[in-house]
């Protein structure tokens, strides 16, 4: 027997208590602060999908204004929507509790996985690995996309290659792959089938499984994959029509190839992509390094089977975001379970080498190379905290702040340092809980203080109304306006003359941004300019112009107003 199969195992994996430091550090990450950052990014749009499904009470067909939204199929947003009806609003709360709680789980499926066949410690180190990699930590505290994404489609890949290696049933392994997968699609799109499928067909290629490929459980598979996507799909084409049943899927896919023509563009993102996704990892993915060396790929052992499997995910799912031009590096954070698997099998061969092997040498080398990381870390927002220095101003903290991080930070940096020799487990912890502090702290304290916060202007604007009044929006308005306005906001398309516009509309609001695009084609002045940009800018690149129509009369006496400016 090997001796780097997991024999350590005295009770089941989800019992251990390895698996509990992981979940009380992944909660102690992302589980606090969770609403001191002001709603950003794309989190606005999830969630006002989610407000109009309490709204209209439908839950299959995804709107924005009431109108069609075809940017992805709405799982994403059931769960915020699901919380929203619990505490009676769809706030902070609600809109990204479902995102850490995802983290968590993807942690805890990337342990369960790696602990059949890796030691605890190895184990342990898989699922910090996943949780402390920098956009992990970066988008994970957030109601994007990627973080239900991420659980659902590494749940397909994982659990499918679970029941593959320890001799599940057929049907249950195959099953539950094609359910998760097909879950993955109904939360972002095509991404999360095609890469199980795409997988799994090509692993089991390369090893001439042909009876597991061919086989009556994958068409078991099949069918309950298929059975999951109808029961949402086949009501939203009954709901709508064909072009919106296809437009769901391939709008977002398809925009980002969009720049392909541009072979300078390509040229650069294939350049220089590889090396995003490879800091997107950071610090893990310099163990990654050791791949590429003989000597550790001869020490593998029982790992090997796997190590053949992540990898065959990773290279097969890859060139979908390597030759798409406006791949950003999170498109690809689903497979990052699988690299923090890998990293996890590093780290457990170098702990249980012989202390003479090299591989010894390798985690002695990564531990003092990060000791000096975090000791550096801990200066640097010394000085910037304690200092004017203004290149460094962005990340300054609070003083008593500063005190605990600097504090922590030497001091895991030595807990590290003693770690490469005598108490790894301790030297792994360590990285992580400063990590989880950079993050949960210096980050968010960052972006706080740059934040543009627009709820009060927008509340500000709604008292300014006469109560009852309707708000129409000419185009679709933005979704963050939306969202902190509450009040259903009328869609109306942009009009052409003035008797586009109905007699009863006299409160309308429309995006603004730097470029002039259109005037308004009848009397108005403007009643209140909402800056709603992600940070403070000192010139506003993201609005909304609310405005009041006015009689014809009353336009001549007042100067002529500003050509509406909408952002593209």
């Amino acid at each position: 027997m090997d001796a780097n199969v997991p024999a350590d195992r005295a009770r089941p994996w989800w019992r251990e208590p390895q698996l509990a430091v992981l979940a009380l550090v992944v909660i102690g990450i992302y589980f606090t602060r969770l609403t001191t950052l002001t709603i950003r990014g794309e989190e606005s749009r999830r969630a006002r999908v989610a407000v109009e499904i309490l709204e209209s009470g439908d839950w299959i067909v995804p709107t924005q204004q009431r109108q069609v939204y075809l940017s992805r199929p709405p799982l994403g947003s059931y769960p915020i929507a699901l919380l929203g009806m619990l505490r009676g609003k769809v706030d902070l709360l609600a809109v990204r509790l479902p995102t850490v709680t995802a983290v968590l789980l993807t942690s805890v499926l990337v342990y369960g996985y790696a602990r059949t066949f890796l030691s605890s410690g190895g184990a342990l180190a898989s699922g910090l690995a996943f949780a402390t990699m920098a956009q992990v930590m970066e988008i994970g505290r957030l109601a994007e996309t990627e973080g239900l994404f991420t659980l659902l489609v590494a749940a397909s890949l994982l659990l499918w290659h679970w029941g593959y290696s320890r001799g599940w049933s057929g049907g249950i392994t195959w099953a539950t792959g094609y359910a998760f997968c097909a879950l993955a699609g109904l939360a972002k799109g095509p991404q999360g089938p095609v890469y199980f499928v795409a997988v799994v067909l090509v692993y089991l290629a390369v090893r001439r499984d042909w009876k597991t490929l061919f086989g009556r459980p994958h068409a078991i598979g099949i069918a309950c994959g298929a059975a999951v996507l109808g029961a949402w799909q086949v009501p939203y084409l009954l709901r709508t029509d064909l072009n919106c049943a296809i437009g769901i899927w391939t709008k977002n896919a398809s925009q980002r190839f969009a720049d392909n023509g541009n072979a300078s563009t390509l040229l650069a993102h294939l350049a220089s992509y590889p090396l995003e996704v490879f800091a997107c990892m950071l610090p893990w993915s310099l163990l990654l390094l050791r791949y590429a060396d003989r000597r550790f790929l001869a020490a593998l052992g029982s790992a090997r089977a796997n190590v053949a499997f992540l990898t065959s995910a990773v290279l097969v799912t890859f060139p979908t975001v390597w030759l798409a031009s406006t791949a950003k590096g999170r498109y690809f954070m689903p497979l990052y379970p699988c690299f923090a698997v890998l990293v996890g099998i590093v780290i457990d061969r170098c702990w249980t080498a012989d202390p003479a092997s090299h591989l010894r040498t390798v985690w002695r080398y990564y531990s003092t190379m990060v000791a000096c990381g975090l000791a550096a870390a801990a200066m640097v927002i010394g000085v910037a905290s304690w200092l004017p220095i203004s290149k460094l101003a962005a990340i300054a903290q609070p003083a008593l702040f500063a005190v605990v991080y600097l504090v922590c930070a030497l001091s895991a940096a030595a807990i590290v340092l003693r770690s490469a020799t005598k108490t790894p487990l301790a030297g792994l912890v360590a990285i992580a809980l400063v990590l989880g502090l950079t993050s949960a702290g210096v980050m968010v304290n960052a972006y706080a203080r740059a934040s543009h916060d627009a709820s009060a202007a927008v509340a500000t604007l709604k008292r300014k109304l006469p109560p009852g009044e309707p708000l129409v929006s000419f185009g679709r308005v933005d979704h963050l306006f939306a969202y902190l306005y509450e009040t259903p906001i009328v869609y109306r398309r942009l009009p052409e003359t003035a008797h586009d516009v109905d007699a009863g509309v006299q409160y309308f609001a429309i995006d603004g941004g730097p470029k002039p695009v259109a005037e308004l084609p009848f009397a108005w002045e403007p009643v209140a300019t909402i800056v709603l940009d992600r940070n403070k800018m000192p010139k506003p690149a993201r609005t909304v112009i609310v405005g009041r129509r006015v009689e014809v009369s009353v336009a001549k006496k007042r100067a002529k107003p500003e050509t509406v400016r909408r952002s593209n």
